[in-house]
Parts: C-alpha cells; structure tokens; sequence
C-alpha cells in the first residue's frame, strides 16, 4: 500500500499578508507637518489678536480724545462770555453786586479772562477760565451745575464762574485724566473731578494780539490782529494775559494697553521730541480755539 503523499499549502496563495505599519521616517515627517500647520494656526490666531488689540485701542485713544477737545473747546469760547447787559459804563453799575464787566479780583487783573501755568519740565500745564452765567441752565460750571447769583437780593444779575482745567497727577501706569475744578463767585475751589481718561500730556500757548489797542468797558480787546503765541511763562512779557485772544492746545493722548508697536516711538510735542520708553500707542492731537468775547 502506497502512502499518501502530505500536502503542503503555502498560505501565501490563499490572500493572506503581513501586517506592516508606518515607519520611522514617516511617523517623523507627520509631526513635522503637524507643526508646521499648528505653527501657522497659532501665528494667525496671534496676529488677529494683535491686531483686534491695536483697533480697539486706537478707537478708545479717537474717543477720549474728541471727549477732551470737546471740553476744553467749549470752556475756552466760554472765557469772558457777559450774559447781563450792563457794563462799567452803565448807570447803576455797583461792582459789589456783580463782575459784569470782571473786575479785578484776586488773581485776575481788570478785563482777564484767561490765565494760564506752565508745567514745569514735562509736566502738564493748566488753564483759568472766567465767564458770567446765565438765568437758564444753558450755560453751567464744568460740573454741569448752575452758577447761582453774585447776590440774591439780585437773582436776575448771574453769577461768574471760575474754572481751572488740567490733567490729574498720573496713574500707577502714568494715565492722566482731564479735570475740573469749580469756583463760583469768588469762592473756594471744589476737589477736583476727572471728566475723561485716557491722556498723558497738555501743552498750551496763548495767542497775544501785538497791535495797538486797549480793553473796553467790558472787557473786549479794540484793535491789534497780530499775534504771538507764547507759553504761560512768557505771557506777561508779551502784553498781559488781558491780550490773549487766542489757545492753542496740543494734547497727548495714549492707549491702555503696552506692547501695542514693535519699539518705543519718537514723538512731537510743541515742537519738542519726546521718547515715551514704553510701546504704547499715542496721538498728538492739537487745535486753535479763538476766544471770540475778547475781540471787538
């Protein structure tokens, strides 16, 4: 009897195959474009951040900047403003009843209605300023409250206000806010309140008219169109603030946020360079304000 021969199958022939998996080489050429496109993602997630940072920031800087031009705008026109329709010149006129026509009174000299201090160094400077209030609600103090009469046995007369408007001692992070402080009637200045943040610097000249001409009954300047703009310092040098007719205001206002710019950037203030030290964002914003009560 013949034995059966045994069969050998090579599995191969059936389909079967060796499992393999990825190599080395591929593994490491994954992860590197894995963070190649992590690296991409987080550059654009960064930059869109920076860049929502830096708008947002300019937007606030354009806002408190309006905000304090505004204010000052409004007060500087308001310098001299008469609502009661006497002068000096007027029969009746009784100076202990009212200021129509600003006499003098301590600091102010006849006619003034601007004063001015000039910060020292970088310092912020300050401006004064004098007008009549109305028997209406429509002109007020910088506090958005009445000016009440210099007398109440005459309501009808309104009351003078006296006003100073500067930048607050800086924030732990250097911000100053505009402020105002309030004097009615030759009394005592309230505290200071901050009206908008936001601001670092306030640099005012005066405009004195060069002319020839004087001070009328009621205070107004008659004649002189030249001007020369000069810092507080050097008003009285210049004519006497009771000739400026002009203010010229240029104001620094920076943003929140540091590290907004790729280096500390050089500014100009006053015609003076100036290098913050940091990598906040700053506008210099300016204007020239005529004080149109002083001009005949």
């Amino acid at each position: 009897m013949m034995k059966q021969k045994q069969r050998i199958v090579d599995i191969g022939y059936l389909g079967y195959q060796r499992q393999a998996g990825f190599t080395l080489i591929e593994i490491m050429i994954g992860l590197v474009l894995g963070l190649l496109l992590l690296n991409a993602v987080i550059q654009v997630f960064l930059s869109t951040q920076q860049s929502a940072r830096i708008q947002q920031s300019a937007s606030r800087m354009q806002e408190d900047g309006r905000i304090a031009m505004t204010i000052l705008n409004r007060y500087i026109r308001l310098a001299g403003y008469q609502s009661y329709p006497w002068n000096k010149a007027d029969t009746g006129w009784n100076p202990a009843l009212n200021e129509r026509g600003f006499a003098a009174v301590a600091p102010w000299l006849e006619g003034q209605v601007i004063l001015g201090t000039d910060g020292s160094g970088a310092n912020p400077d300050s401006i004064r300023i004098r007008y009549q209030g109305s028997n209406d609600p429509a002109i007020a103090t910088c506090l958005g409250a009445a000016i009440p009469p210099v007398n109440p046995a005459t309501p009808n007369i309104p009351g003078i206000a006296d006003i100073i408007l500067d930048l607050s001692a800086p924030a732990p992070d250097g911000a100053r806010s505009l402020s105002c402080r309030v004097a009615v009637n030759g009394g005592a200045f309230t505290a200071r309140a901050p009206m908008v943040g936001g601001l670092e610097n306030m640099q005012i000249t005066y405009g004195l008219s060069q002319g020839a001409g004087g001070v009328d009954s009621i205070g107004r300047l008659t004649g002189g169109a030249n001007l020369t703009y000069v810092t507080a310092n050097n008003v009285a040098a210049n004519g006497g603030w009771d000739r400026v007719i002009a203010v010229r205001i240029e104001l620094v206002v920076r943003s929140d946020q540091d590290n907004l710019t790729l280096d500390s950037r050089q500014y100009m203030l006053n015609g003076v360079p100036v290098n913050p030290g940091d990598r906040r964002m700053r506008y210099v914003m300016g204007t020239t304000v005529n004080i149109r009560n002083k001009v005949r």
